[in-house]
């Protein structure tokens, strides 16, 4: 009987132990997992001193904010992408880089022609051949002695084979240097080359009018001397005259199609020998225009005859 007794305690107290020893080891595992879970919820926020994350879409399109290892928080580099409005950085501007506005549309294409090398030695004997005298909005002054491109600005003055551009929008005037005394206002985004020569006394001058449109006052070209505006469809050649040439696509709304010289004169008279197989020169008087399409043959009414002579 009482070696019974001795072995049912000696049963419980294994039992009991056994019980003790499980309920522990439970315990252990259950303190080990819970820090685990606290940092998934909680993210890096003990660590920073920051509050819990809040995951949702980004502008990518299921992506979190949620930081990458080692950032500092949503907004940190070092862990991958961030949200720019969040970040508070400004969005790229539609139709341009950031800070750029919407790119403007020129007036008309833009063409490939560069100014030719000047011819050495320079017939103008390196003098100017005119003069920025107004100058509004922004305008490219391309150098043919090295290529380099300038902004116009007043009193700047162009040489030989020197070529400018306006941009949409702008204007502006040069005044000729050589001896002949006159000015010219372009505007319509208008391109142009300066050419010029001298011979003692004697000079010639001449804009090479590419595209856009230019108003001319010569009011004196001296005697043995020249002045002329030349255009790929026609040269004017002019003493003293107030005039307007332009070289422009014949429909805006197509400015891949054919292209048009328009001369008009104001004042006094001026001579246009077109490029045409006609070779046929017309002599404008007064209110006289003279138009010449690059798809067909010249639309101008003959003026009355100047005297012999003049020209």
């Amino acid at each position: 009987m009482g070696r019974h007794l001795l072995v049912f305690v000696l049963s419980v107290a294994v039992a009991v132990a056994a019980g003790a020893g499980y309920y522990a080891w439970k315990s252990s595992r259950a303190g080990a997992s819970r820090p685990a879970t606290d940092t998934v919820a909680g993210g890096s926020a003990g660590a920073a001193g920051q509050g819990p994350e809040v995951s949702g879409p980004s502008s990518g399109g299921g992506a979190t904010d949620r930081p990458g290892p080692g950032t500092a928080g949503p907004t940190g580099e070092a862990g991958g992408k961030s949200d720019s409005k969040k970040a508070g950085r400004p969005e790229p501007a539609k139709g341009g880089r950031a800070g750029d506005g919407p790119a403007a549309a020129p007036v008309m294409p833009e063409d490939k022609d560069e100014p030719p090398a000047p011819v050495v030695p320079d017939p103008a004997g390196g003098r100017p051949l005119a003069k920025w005298t107004e100058v509004a909005g922004e305008i490219g002054v391309r150098r043919s002695k090295d290529g380099a491109v300038e902004q116009a600005k007043k009193t700047m003055e162009m040489f030989q084979a020197d070529m400018a551009t306006l941009a949409q929008g702008a204007d502006g005037e040069i005044g000729f240097r050589l001896s002949i005394s006159g000015r010219c206002r372009l505007s319509d985004g208008a391109r142009f080359v300066v050419r010029g020569s001298v011979n003692g006394r004697d000079c010639n001058q001449e804009i090479e009018l590419r595209r856009g449109r230019a108003h001319f006052i010569v009011s004196r070209t001296p005697s043995g001397s020249t002045f002329s505006v030349k255009t790929p469809l026609a040269r004017v050649h002019v003493k003293a005259a107030e005039f307007e040439v332009s070289h422009m696509p014949a429909d805006p709304a197509v400015p891949t199609g054919p292209w048009r010289t328009e001369v008009r004169c104001v004042e006094g008279s001026a001579v246009v020998k077109p490029f045409d197989k006609t070779k046929k020169t017309y002599c404008l008087a007064r209110g006289g225009v003279a138009v010449y399409d690059s798809a067909g043959s010249p639309r101008t009414v003959p003026q009355p005859a100047q005297p012999k002579g003049e020209f």
